[in-house]
């Protein structure tokens, strides 16, 4: 520059649209004592600013956590004018400091639907809070846009290609959304505007006033009438259901009251403190069995023995059934459809899911080369999946993919995956708490192992440290359940940990 001022400094990062910028005191000092003579009318200067990042948000609202010492660098040129020195030149995107992130920046979900039309899939995107009167429409232009590229081989849409929103696209009054689409919606057929409705619906619930809000969607093209429910309810949004049966609904919520071993090696649940044996498992009392599951109607459950080298399946009153054979078998998820999910430590590039009537499939996933497979869960909608895994120089990794199926939920392959807790310096195990969130039992730089609950899609914070090697999740983050080292159950019982005797390998319904 022509008065040579150019500074650097460095600060403590977080966010979107960028980071964070707090530089050090002795930098920013130098700075300002650079910047501190009055300039001359017309001269420029420039301060480079070296801000470590902790996660990105892009135009479309996706959170994307960075890599561990990822550094942005930004360049503010400046003038010098009358009233002193002021910013000339600014390159795209902003800093965001981690405190102020979350005061500026708001999370709210997009739906999409499963393959086979059952449930609605949220996708977390984050919106800036000053401009809240255009989050409806900074919405509808996400949910046009379409889905992360992590989940988008997983769930389906309504929205007939090449649709935009139309100018001012979306207006609230008196709790109902009209939404305004260009003239390509009209290409929807009747399964398409059936799931459209239900996006909509879902995604834009909840907006507007805080005394009014959206409960209601109204669908125009370019302003005209534009029929979302086909008359008579001749189709559903799935083919083989009939038209009284509920579809395209939120991901469910479980049990909350966990599947364990009881100290005779049965199958039970646990309410409290109190063990139930669930009747008629006693095919599944097979000595040696560890690490037990069921599905969210507790009509299917499995386990495995033989050293975690099969997974045997029963319904009560029915004989027990051999559905999978590997090597060290990691604990069994059951999804909605029926499936049930586990995989080989040593996984190459393939988890494992079977159905009685349907035997067992290799799901394919080629990016877990190299990975041991440590835990695996299934959503509760079945859409997606969180798996810790570590790699061969024993570095941890902890992913988010898509369950990519047939329209009949028969899975084929997981997506290319997103990452969680990139900083992990260890990852034990993982579980679904909602529809948005995962706890990880993990241990990040300084700290100790300790349940970490996840956004999907956004930030993470710590809960009470605990030594332990599985854990299991409810529906929040303070119905959590683990089995430490020794073999003990502990839950979290307020703000601590409380042992449960006389059972084992806790594990909540999915």
């Amino acid at each position: 520059s022509s008065s040579g001022a150019r500074a650097a400094a460095a600060s403590s990062s977080s966010g979107a649209r960028a980071a964070a910028a707090a530089s050090s005191s002795a930098r920013a000092a130098a700075i300002q004592t650079a910047l501190s003579a009055p300039p001359r009318t017309g001269e420029d200067a420039e301060v480079v600013v070296q801000v470590p990042v902790q996660a990105t948000v892009d135009r479309t609202g996706q959170y994307t956590t960075a890599l561990p010492g990822t550094v942005v660098t930004r360049t503010f040129a400046l003038v010098g004018t009358p009233a002193g020195w002021r910013i000339d030149g600014l390159e795209p995107g902003i800093l965001v400091s981690r405190y102020d992130f979350g005061s500026t920046f708001r999370g709210l979900p997009l739906y999409f639907a499963d393959p086979t039309g059952t449930y609605l899939v949220p996708e977390i995107r984050w919106f800036p809070v000053a401009g809240s009167t255009t989050t409806p429409s900074q919405l509808l232009s996400s949910l046009i846009d379409g889905p992360a590229d992590w989940l988008r081989p997983a769930v389906t849409t309504g929205i007939p290609p090449r649709t935009k929103p139309t100018v001012n696209s979306v207006k609230i009054e008196d709790g109902v959304a009209t939404v305004d689409l260009t003239s390509q919606a009209r290409g929807a057929d009747a399964r398409q505007r059936l799931v459209l409705k239900a996006q909509l619906e879902r995604t834009l619930a909840g907006l507007g006033p805080a005394d009014n809000p959206v409960t209601s969607v109204v669908v125009t093209v370019e302003r005209q009438k534009f029929e979302l429910q086909p008359a008579g309810n001749a189709v559903t949004a799935r083919a083989d259901t009939d038209a009284s049966r509920a579809v395209l609904r939120p991901p469910p919520q479980v049990d909350p009251q966990p599947v364990v071993l009881d100290s005779r090696g049965a199958i039970a649940r646990l309410s409290g403190r109190t063990v139930t044996p669930v009747a008629g498992l006693g095919a599944l009392a097979i000595p040696g069995a560890v690490e037990p599951a069921t599905d969210a109607a507790g009509q299917a459950y499995a386990v495995l023995v033989d050293g975690r080298r099969r997974l045997v399946f029963a319904v009560p009153g029915g004989r027990a059934i051999p559905l999978i054979a590997g090597r060290d078998l990691v604990a069994p998820s059951f999804d909605p459809f029926g499936w049930v999910w586990t995989a080989q430590r040593s996984a190459g590039t393939d988890v494992l899911a079977a159905r009685p009537e349907a035997g067992h499939r290799f799901v394919g996933a080629p990016w877990l080369a190299g990975y041991q497979v440590l835990s695996l869960r299934i959503s509760r909608e079945g859409a997606r999946a969180v798996l810790v895994a570590r790699r061969r120089d024993g570095r941890p990794a902890v992913f988010v993919a898509g369950v990519v199926r047939t329209s009949q939920g028969v899975p084929i392959e997981l997506t290319q995956p997103m990452v969680l807790l990139a900083d992990a310096d260890e990852a034990i195990a993982a579980a679904w708490v909602d529809a948005t969130h995962v706890v990880v039992l993990a241990r990040r730089p300084g700290g100790p192992v300790q349940p970490w609950i996840c956004e999907v899609g956004g930030e993470q914070h710590g809960t009470l440290p605990v030594q332990a090697v599985t854990i299991t999740a409810g529906n929040s983050e303070t119905d959590l359940y683990v089995q430490t080292p020794a073999g003990t159950v502990r839950g979290r019982l307020g703000s601590g940990w409380s042992d449960v005797p006389g059972v084992r390998w806790p594990a909540m319904p999915g």
